[in-house]
């Protein structure tokens, strides 16, 4: 809930690029989001927290190369838009 306005704020940039995304705002744990997230085999989960929002960067997971690690949001979508560009 604490970061709920910053997870907000990297949505509608990524969605600025007619890139698919949701922000899970219930109370369950980051633990418990992250692995229904899994389940659900979303490409991507990003996660952030107090760190990330004071670096404006997100923690980057991928269903397919699991943890890509932090990365500024213009990293973000340019990764997004280099795996459009290569049509995976």
């Amino acid at each position: 809930e604490k970061h709920l306005e910053y997870a907000n704020k990297v949505c509608s940039e990524i969605r600025a690029q007619h890139i698919f995304v949701d922000v899970d705002d219930s109370s369950k744990t980051m633990q418990k989001k992250v692995r229904e997230s899994q389940v659900a085999q979303y490409n991507f989960i990003l996660v952030v927290g107090q760190e990330e929002a004071e670096s404006n960067s997100v923690n980057v997971r991928s269903r397919e190369e699991g943890v890509l690690g932090k990365m500024s949001i213009p990293q973000v979508l340019e990764h997004f838009s280099q795996l459009v560009h290569d049509h995976k």
